[in-house]
């Protein structure tokens, strides 16, 4: 005799698990926003990222690639915390509900790895175009930022990017596959009666709050879910409004202006050093044109910035391309020396005294634990050829924001240099007439492609804008990733009146009020709710004032300032208020939709 589940039953199965993600809509429109959230959200922050690390490492020469995918990872392990908590509590309850139609099919004949399998079909036709969808919607959204797009790493960034979402989705749906394929084909044939009061002692009061309370301890499994998901969204939005709060853009913009200047003027060169050095021999930076910037009302100083390349060779004969600079301002930079002294611009036993950035990440690649007084061999270009010198290590300074290691005073770099070295000019600004003066020195360079002119106030009042857009955006992508959690608690209380119907008419029968039954369906939320508004300041908070202190030490982030979120402390209450009271207004509605003869009659 053959069974109906007992030959190949692929077309069977598939066209089960068609007929179920048609019939549950609910539930497959909800796991399917949740996973299109977080398809997008992980390939947007990705490819973000990735970019802007390329960009940090052309720009400013600093490699802070372990911490941005550092960083990838941590959201891959929020997503997996919230995204993948909230689908896997979704199909745990909507499996609870199929607990009959599973057994149904063991009974006629359905094995484990058959009923898994549905299961699973089911998630690929649920999942599979959220990702994709989610994913190229990420990447698109990148493409119109005011970023440089790499597109060869993002188009790497978003396949692996959908490849952690559909890691996330699979084990969201391997314990709710299991639990369906273990199902008895015997719970077919009855319906289980669940006593939640059987703990209670004789001499127990039975109050609202109570039952609501055991009512919450029935099922521990879905209670764990539910808490652990609302407590991760709890965590997750005290991290990133944390680190949002965190930012400040007037500082970031100061990042490349030395000596607090308010305006630089700098070659504008590629990459590449001949680029650079083919400008320098060809100096738009001459005695005549600096005349003309002091000239300029409100034009208080204007600092020189010398670079030059050369070899470094470390005491394993390691060799390393280093560059080196001057001290913009000898006074500002007095204050950055945090052991020994700046260098001068006397020779010391013929050797150049220099000062070491000992925080760039270039200077933790040399595998050298340098002290004072310390020589190095150096081989210096000098725009017409290359010079063997010897440095004497004069100080250390402890800069993470630049990926520069060796510093000299400018007459050094003139004395090295057989062209005019001058990479950039710093211009220092009186507060009055700041705005004419900068309009003045814009029109002196305006026809010279050589150089590019910044200002400080445009770049501070165009990251604000930027950050405004970015906080915006990032916020509802936060927003929505915490709804699955409201979303969640929302599935709960609703599954949970539609399967208690049946104790609530009993209770109402023995004579419980509505009002009684309405306090316990509450209590149930409040300790769902406010437990986890709890649990998620407790860890949230420090897990907020972490990730500033630790984003802060990152080279080129130094930006990064904790404050405490207080706003969003408020909107968050806000929230769980609204729905707190979202949940109590359907429970009364559901309460009043059946009367008790029809709620006896219920299965439960």
């Amino acid at each position: 005799m053959n069974y109906p589940f007992e030959n190949d039953t692929e077309r069977i199965e598939k066209r089960i698990a068609e007929k179920s993600v048609f019939s549950e809509k609910n539930r497959t429109f909800l796991i399917r926003v949740i996973i299109l959230i977080a398809a997008f959200l992980l390939s947007f922050s990705g490819i973000l990222l990735c970019n802007a690390t390329l960009s940090t490492q052309q720009i400013a020469h600093v490699n802070n690639t372990t911490e941005a995918v550092g960083t990838v990872l941590g959201i891959v392990i929020v997503l997996l915390c919230t995204a993948g908590l909230a689908v896997k509590n979704i199909l745990y309850v909507s499996v609870l509900q199929r607990v009959h139609e599973f057994a149904q099919l063991r009974a006629i004949g359905a094995t484990y790895q058959q009923i898994k399998s549905v299961v699973k079909k089911e998630r690929d036709k649920i999942a599979k175009p959220c990702i994709v969808l989610g994913t190229v919607i990420g990447f698109l959204v990148n493409i119109v930022l005011p970023l440089h797009f790499y597109w060869i790493p993002s188009i790497v960034c978003a396949v692996i990017s959908g490849i952690f979402i559909w890691i996330i989705t699979a084990l969201a749906f391997q314990a709710p596959a299991k639990m369906a394929a273990s199902t008895s084909p015997i719970e077919a044939q009855h319906t289980q009666a669940t006593n939640y009061f059987r703990s209670v002692g004789a001499k127990r009061k039975l109050t609202p709050i109570r039952i609501g309370w055991m009512y919450c301890r029935a099922n521990r499994k879905k209670a764990a879910y539910t808490f652990l998901s609302l407590i991760m969204s709890g965590i997750l939005m005290f991290g990133v409004f944390s680190i949002l709060n965190a930012i400040n853009p007037e500082r970031l913009a100061s990042q490349p202006y030395q000596g607090n200047s308010d305006v630089f003027v700098l070659l504008n060169s590629t990459a590449d050093e001949e680029s650079t050095y083919d400008l320098m021999k060809s100096t738009p930076f001459t005695e005549e044109q600096k005349q003309k910037l002091y000239n300029i009302s409100g034009v208080k100083d204007v600092y020189e910035l010398y670079m030059l390349d050369g070899i470094l060779t470390n005491s394993e004969g390691e060799k390393f391309e280093l560059s080196i600079e001057n001290a913009v301002n000898p006074e500002t930079f007095k204050n950055e020396i945090v052991e020994g002294m700046q260098p001068s611009h006397e020779l010391q036993n013929g050797a150049i005294p220099v000062a070491i950035n000992r925080q760039s990440p270039y200077y933790q690649k040399l595998n050298m634990q340098l002290q004072v007084g310390d020589y190095l061999p150096y081989i210096i270009d000098t725009g017409y050829g290359q010079k063997e010198v010897a440095l004497v290590v004069s100080g250390f300074v402890e800069n993470s924001d630049t990926g520069l290691v060796i510093y000299t005073s400018g007459e050094n770099m003139k004395s090295l240099s057989e062209m005019n070295c001058t990479l950039a000019w710093y211009i220092c600004l009186d507060d009055n007439g700041k705005d004419v003066a900068t309009e003045i020195i814009k029109e002196i360079f305006i026809d010279d492609d050589r150089v590019d002119v910044s200002v400080l106030a445009d770049d501070v009042m165009a990251l604000e804008d930027y950050f405004h857009n970015a906080k915006v955006i990032i916020t509802v992508l936060v927003v929505l990733i915490s709804l699955f959690s409201f979303i969640n608690m929302l599935n709960t209380s609703i599954t949970n009146a539609i399967a208690r119907r049946h104790d609530y008419a009993l209770l109402e029968a023995t004579g419980m009020t509505k009002l009684q039954l309405r306090k316990v369906q509450q209590s149930e939320s409040f300790i769902y709710l406010v437990g986890s508004f709890i649990g998620s300041c407790i860890l949230g908070i420090p897990i907020g004032l972490l990730l500033c202190t630790q984003i802060s030490k990152i080279p080129g982030l130094s930006y990064f300032e904790y404050h405490f979120p207080v706003l969003f402390v408020f909107l968050y209450l806000a929230a769980v208020v609204m729905v707190y009271h979202v949940v109590s207004v359907y429970q009364k509605k559901s309460l009043q939709q059946h009367s008790i003869i029809e709620r006896i009659r219920t299965i439960g």
